[in-house]
């Protein structure tokens, strides 16, 4: 009788072991599911350096690319930045370390910002003052040893063109509204 008991009990478990390995979900280890999830992923969640909508924000952010368009800042370059944010943006000492700190953690290694510095811009709303400020805080940037490079050069040249081309078509948009009506 003690011999039936335990089979039965042996039968019982295994039954119960196959039930609940049947309701496990093992997707996480299919390579093809995966591949396909990270895709979606890629699509639906953008990168946070594209969702950015304040001015201040996307300049620094611009700041931190253009200092670290040659490599790696020195510590030179990083406390000439701080300066900059505090004096430009009026933002105390703390406040200029967070707001590099997060520039530096959304830039990464900076090669998704360099693909599409365009696209950066593409949330944000500057005035025609915030722009001119930009410009010239962002030529204060390259001017932080010596002579801008080709690279430094290329990064402010995407930044006045995304702006230069919305001027463009602010002003046709206007002129075209301001024609008479025949």
């Amino acid at each position: 009788m003690h011999t039936l008991l335990g089979i039965l009990a042996t039968i019982v478990t295994i039954s119960f072991l196959f039930s609940q390995l049947a309701n496990a979900n093992f997707n996480g280890l299919n390579p093809f599911l995966w591949h396909r999830r990270r895709k979606w992923r890629k699509a639906l969640e953008p990168n946070p350096i594209y969702t950015l909508d304040q001015p201040m924000d996307v300049t620094a952010l611009f700041m931190l690319a253009i200092a670290k368009a040659d490599g790696e800042i020195s510590s030179q370059k990083k406390q000439a930045l701080l300066s900059l944010f505090e004096n430009e943006f009026d933002l105390s000492r703390k406040e200029a370390t967070v707001l590099l700190a997060s520039s530096s953690y959304l830039l990464g290694n900076g090669q998704e910002f360099r693909k599409n510095p365009k696209k950066v811009l593409s949330k944000s709303r500057f005035t025609e003052e915030q722009i001119e400020s930009a410009q010239s805080i962002l030529e204060k940037v390259t001017q932080i040893e010596g002579k801008a490079s080709q690279e430094q050069t290329k990064l402010i040249e995407a930044f006045w063109m995304a702006f230069s081309v919305s001027q463009w078509q602010i002003k046709s948009a206007q002129n075209a509204t301001d024609a008479p009506v025949a």
